[in-house]
């Protein structure tokens, strides 16, 4: 397993939210590599110092607020893209691809014609 595995995975490592054979290979590797050994230490001293933090809960606004707004972006989430706001978007993509279209076939050409008149000079 590679460091940049563990890594991404040391949170659900220390709170075992992986399968077995996962939680294996991780704590294998951070048992044999000192970097990852040291960063599952210190986030476990993190996880610990959090928990004993007081906890506090929000004002009743605040936490409809916060509540309103989770609603509100899972359901704009489930709703499908509306294409008629986005109108613009295919005649600027083509307009795009024609601009792009028109600049290489000008380098190109110009190009292909400096090789050509040192190919003729090189006759001469």
């Amino acid at each position: 397993m590679r460091c940049e595995d563990v890594k991404e995975n040391l949170s659900a490592y220390i709170d075992n939210e992986l399968e077995k054979a996962e939680l294996s290979a991780i704590g294998g590797h951070i048992n044999q590599c000192n970097g990852c050994g040291k960063e599952e230490k210190e986030l476990r001293a993190l996880v610990s110092a959090v928990g004993t933090m007081p906890r506090y809960t929000a004002p009743v606004h605040i936490a409809r607020a916060v509540e309103d707004e989770v609603n509100r972006m899972e359901k704009m989430e489930k709703r499908p893209l509306d294409i008629s706001k986005h109108r613009f978007i295919l005649p600027v993509a083509i307009v795009a691809a024609a601009a792009v279209l028109i600049v290489v076939n000008v380098v190109l050409r110009d190009i292909l014609q400096q090789k050509l008149g040192f190919l003729r000079a090189l006759r001469r």
